[in-house]
């Protein structure tokens, strides 16, 4: 995922840079639920293991909580986020599909928080994000926000 991070500020740096010659940009909002581990997975699998003696059930579900917070395996994106990057390369590749246009985009990993990735939306949208790929896991608010603005979002 870092990578993803770092080749979308990458990106965003060379177009604010170069304004990629007399090419226009188009912005593309990807907002994704990416399974990450916690940066002290040792000490969260001993506290998950460590569950399964306490008695109440409060406590287990507090220990569980903590440690599947952005680590679901119902999260999706992480198959996808390559997907979007090799689509980018491929349009921008082309000179025929968009003609004196370049497609560049920016990502956060959401970790299907609801908040998060409003706020993540409304970033990229101050940004000038013209198309929102997102976020995967609940998209309701942005969906409306998107039609509020005439915007697409898949």
């Amino acid at each position: 995922m870092d990578g993803i991070l770092n080749n979308s500020k990458q990106m965003l740096e060379k177009a604010a840079d170069e304004k990629l010659s007399s090419d226009r940009l188009i912005l593309i909002s990807y907002l994704a639920a990416i399974s990450q581990f916690p940066k002290n997975l040792f000490d969260s699998l001993k506290l998950l293991s460590e569950a399964n003696n306490i008695e109440t059930a409060a406590e287990r579900d507090k220990n569980y909580g903590y440690l599947s917070k952005c680590f679901r395996t119902d999260f999706e994106g992480s198959m996808i986020s390559g997907a979007l990057q090799v689509a980018v390369d491929d349009v921008n590749a082309d000179p025929e599909l968009l003609p004196n246009h370049k497609l560049i985009y920016t990502f956060n990993n959401t970790c299907g928080d609801e908040q998060q990735s409003t706020r993540f939306f409304m970033q990229h949208w101050a940004q000038g994000a013209k198309v929102f790929i997102g976020p995967e896991m609940n998209c309701r608010t942005e969906a409306t926000m998107a039609a509020a603005q005439n915007l697409p979002i898949l």
